[in-house]
């Protein structure tokens, strides 16, 4: 009697076989079978959900990232394509570290400058105040002599004899000298209302002009 291999049904169960299948498409089909138990389990699930994740990941939002940088990058250009003739001093093919070192020190620069500019401005002015100066003599009539010190400006003598029309003071007599930027003038005049401060009046507006 020839020699028969024979199995038994829990000898066939541990058998086992994988089976892969590939179906048409880009699906992978696979099914697990296990002779003898009679269960088969489906391992194609998952290939679709690695499918399916790497469809997410190439969504349409996987991109928006490197727009957003793109974008960025291109204001910055700009920005700097902007900056460069601003800045006095720069060479053309300088570099971006070098262009923005130039820059702080030129608003620095501009900064003291505007400083310096207001505190001359206000030293001037103050010093145009100061520089006027006006004694009176009054006589026993209404004759008063008027001695004007004052720094050399445009139009200076002719202000001040507007002042005494103003007034209605008639002048007598003028005497005007100028020297190193400085003006010495002499007014003798016949000044009306005098009780009511015509002098006083008269002193304030020269000062002013």
């Amino acid at each position: 009697m020839p020699s028969t291999l024979l199995r038994s049904g829990s000898e066939r169960s541990r058998d086992r076989h994988c089976l892969v299948r590939h179906g048409t498409g880009a699906e992978l089909l696979g099914e697990f079978v296990m002779e003898g138990g009679g269960e088969t389990a489906n391992v194609a699930e998952g290939s679709g959900l690695r499918k399916r994740g790497r469809a997410e990941r190439d969504g349409p939002g996987r991109h928006d990232g490197p727009k957003r940088d793109k974008c960025r990058r291109d204001n910055i250009a700009e920005l700097y394509l902007k900056l460069r003739p601003m800045v006095p001093g720069v060479c053309p093919k300088a570099p971006r570290a070098e262009l923005l070192r130039e820059a702080f020190l030129y608003i620095k620069f501009l900064e003291e400058e505007r400083v310096r500019l207001e505190k001359l401005k206000m030293s001037s002015a103050q010093v145009i105040a100061n520089s006027s100066s006006i004694s009176v003599a009054l006589s026993d009539s209404n004759l008063a002599v008027f001695a004007i010190t004052s720094s050399v400006r445009r139009n200076l003598v002719t202000n001040i004899i507007s002042v005494f029309g103003q007034h209605q003071a008639e002048i007598l007599a003028a005497n005007v000298m100028a020297q190193e930027g400085w003006m010495s003038m002499t007014v003798t005049a016949s000044v009306n209302d005098v009780a009511d401060g015509a002098i006083e009046k008269i002193k304030q507006d020269i000062l002013m002009v």
